[in-house]
Parts: C-alpha cells; sequence; structure tokens
C-alpha cells in the first residue's frame, strides 16, 4: 500500500500545490482517484506534445536541404542529418573539437584549418553568432567544394554555453557559374569591342585616305561588322530573356524544307569549300519560323565554322510519329561524348581547340532553350575528336495548309 503525508485538513501537499482545494480526511478516499486520474491526463498530454515536437524536429532535419551539425560543450558532434552526409559525401565520429580534423577545410591563402579554426569552436569558445561564413572544402569522397555557413551557441536556462550548431549550404555549382558569368562578361566586352574596333580603323583609314574611297567595298565591310554587333547583343538579350522566362516564341504550320533550303543557301552557298548534302522529305512543323531559322542558323554556321575545307555537311529532314526531326552532321573536328550535355549550357565554354571558336559561346544555349520553348528537344552527338558531329533537333508536326 502507498502512504502519502498530509496535512491537518487532509490535504496531500504533492496532489494539490498551487490550488485551492478543501479536502476532508473523510473524502480524502473518494477524490484521491480523480487527482490521480487527472494528473496521468496532465502526463499523457505533455507527453503527447513532446512527441509531436521530435515528429517536427525530425521532420525538419531528414528534410531540410541545408546540412545540420549539432554538438555538445566538449565538441562532440551529437547530430548531424542526411543534407550534411551527402554534402560532405560522408560522415566522420568525434568526442571533442580535437577530433574536427577530420573535416578538412582550407582558409584562403590555402592553410589548412586547424579544429579550433572552425565556426562551431569558436561558437563554443566565444558565445558568439557566426552567419554566411564561406568556407572552402574537401568532402570525404576527395573532392573539393564551398560551403555557406552559420553557426550558433546552443544555451541552457542560466545562458551558459553547452553546445552549437551549425547549419550549412553546398554553394559550389553557384561559385562556379558566378566566377564562369565574370569571365563571360570580361568575353563579351571583348567580342563587342573587336567589331567596334574593325569598324572605326575602316572609317578612319577611309577620312584619311587622299584616294577616292571605294563604297563598293567600305560600306558592306562596315555593314557585316554592325550585324556581327547585332548579333552578339541579340543573343545576350535572348538569354536574359529566357533567365526571365519572357522569352516568347509564336507557333504555327512551318514548312521545314522550304526553310532549310532558305537558310542553307544563306550560309552554306556562299561558303565555297564545303559541300552540301541535302535529304528533304516535305515535312510541317509546329513552330515559329524565326526562332527555327536561328536554331538551323547556329547549327549550320558552328558546322562551317568547325568542318575542315571541302568537307560535306549534310542536312537531313523527315517525319517521326508525333515530331519532325531535323539533323545537321559535318565531318569536322568533333568533340568528346562526355562533354555532349556541356555544350548547351550556359556560361560554360568547352576546350577552345575542340568546339567552340570566336563568340560568345551561348548560340547552342539559346537553341536548346528556343527549341523546347516550342515543345520540341534537341541533342548533340560525336564519336570523339575528329569524327564529325552530329546535332538533332525535333519539333512537333503540323498540318499542311490547304
Amino acid at each position: 500500500m502507498v502512504k502519502m503525508p498530509c496535512d491537518p485538513l487532509g490535504r496531500v501537499p504533492a496532489l494539490t500545490a498551487g490550488r485551492n482545494v478543501q479536502m476532508q480526511p473523510e473524502h480524502f478516499v473518494n477524490e484521491l482517484p480523480a487527482e490521480v486520474e487527472a494528473l496521468r491526463r496532465e502526463v499523457e498530454r505533455l507527453s503527447r506534445r513532446i512527441d509531436r515536437g521530435n515528429g517536427l524536429l525530425d521532420a525538419i532535419l531528414s528534410e531540410s536541404p541545408h546540412g545540420i551539425l549539432v554538438c555538445d560543450r566538449d565538441g562532440k558532434l551529437t547530430l548531424h542529418n542526411r543534407a550534411a552526409e551527402s554534402i560532405w559525401a560522408g560522415s566522420a565520429t568525434t568526442h571533442g573539437v580535437q577530433d574536427w580534423s577530420r573535416y578538412r577545410a582550407f582558409h584562403q591563402d590555402g592553410r589548412p584549418f586547424a579544429p579550433e579554426d572552425w565556426s562551431m569552436a569558436r561558437c563554443l569558445r566565444e558565445g558568439v553568432t557566426i552567419q554566411a561564413e564561406e568556407v572552402r572544402i574537401q568532402k570525404f569522397d576527395g573532392s573539393h567544394g564551398m560551403l555557406l555557413g552559420s553557426c550558433a551557441p546552443i544555451r541552457d536556462a542560466g545562458g551558459a554555453v553547452e553546445g552549437a550548431i551549425s547549419v550549412f549550404a553546398d554553394i559550389t555549382r553557384f561559385k562556379q557559374v558566378e566566377r564562369l558569368r565574370d569571365q563571360w562578361v570580361a568575353m563579351a566586352g571583348h567580342e563587342l569591342r573587336s567589331p567596334l574596333q574593325v569598324l572605326q580603323n575602316q572609317l578612319h583609314a577611309a577620312l584619311r585616305s587622299r584616294r577616292p574611297v571605294d563604297l563598293e567595298q567600305l560600306i558592306p565591310s562596315c555593314i557585316a561588322q554592325v550585324r556581327r554587333m547585332s548579333h552578339l547583343v541579340e543573343d545576350m538579350l535572348d538569354v536574359s530573356r529566357a533567365q526571365a522566362g519572357s522569352l516568347r516564341v509564336n507557333v504555327e504550320s512551318v514548312d521545314l524544307k522550304s526553310l532549310i533550303l532558305k537558310v542553307g543557301g544563306d550560309i552554306l552557298a556562299p561558303a565555297a569549300q564545303h559541300v552540301p548534302l541535302y535529304e528533304l522529305d516535305d515535312v510541317f512543323a509546329m513552330a515559329d519560323a524565326g526562332r527555327t531559322e536561328q536554331v538551323l542558323a547556329n547549327l549550320l554556321t558552328n558546322a562551317v565554322r568547325y568542318s575542315p575545307q571541302g568537307g560535306p555537311i549534310r542536312v537531313r529532314l523527315r517525319a517521326l510519329q508525333t515530331h519532325a526531326e531535323i539533323v545537321v552532321e559535318d565531318q569536322g573536328i568533333g568533340f568528346d561524348p562526355q562533354i555532349a550535355e556541356t555544350l548547351f549550357e550556359p556560361f560554360l565554354q568547352v576546350q577552345p581547340d575542340t568546339r567552340r571558336g570566336t563568340g560568345l559561346g551561348l548560340g547552342l544555349h539559346l537553341a536548346r532553350e528556343l527549341v523546347t520553348r516550342m515543345g520540341g528537344s534537341i541533342a548533340a552527338k560525336s564519336e570523339g575528336p575528329g569524327s564529325g558531329a552530329v546535332f538533332t533537333f525535333q519539333l512537333p508536326l503540323g498540318p499542311r495548309p490547304a
């Protein structure tokens, strides 16, 4: 039997604390079960509340795309989520700050982090919050990356530091694109400056010349440089529109055979050193005629640029079950099959001795954007350097006009 002390009025302090309860000794036995039941319900309510909080915390930890690490006051890592393990490509057991050397990082000057250099160590040591710190790391699989992280101390009820929490994101890809974007901006300035310089030199030479100026030669040359600048600017604007989601296409039924012969005549006919070979069926597609011409012109220009003199350039058109297929094939320098997808990415440059010449390297990226917005697809294929390249794009079939 459980004995509980009561005061002279028959109240049990453990059950009536904080309550205005008057309980006579003769009623104690009758009232006790109700008090116990009330306490049991309160315990259950608090337990459910704790379970809900734990469930919410587990969901945040498991589903967060950011890495989360928690350590105690000694630096022992007590918690990490799946994102942290994925970002680091592994994890390590630590029993104190001294074990943090298993996580490798580097200062801007290349010096490796000492265990006490980590932001969590500074949180434990100084009780400070550290925000938006970029750190270059070496992952457990040997690869390198960049992290952007913040760290804060965990304090007990008295305000003493009893641990620290770090939240971080992998910004490796972002930093790569940022670096390549800066390179692209510099290259864009150079590419725009080149035709301007040519145009300026030609006009200055004409002004200084004491002989009559041959306008039939000067004007077409100047127009060619202006067109080059116009194309460069239009490419940059199209990239900006595509990234903003405002790149528009006007879809209608397009005679692809006629369009191919027109663009081929503009690009391949003047390039007398190349032999155009056409295999064209009568096919119509639901597409934007101007944008389709832009895509095809880019592919044919690349084929001319990267093909040897006298090399054939083959253009094929046929109807598949639901799509029209256009293939541009050359016997030029080709490319490594592993970089096929890279050819279509913005701001990324393949080695200049393979598939890139002058220009901003935006043509294929814009081609994919345009074809995709017209409901089609585009792909590149090559057996390797020196084996030529095949670019294939498809557009939805369209009706033949009445």
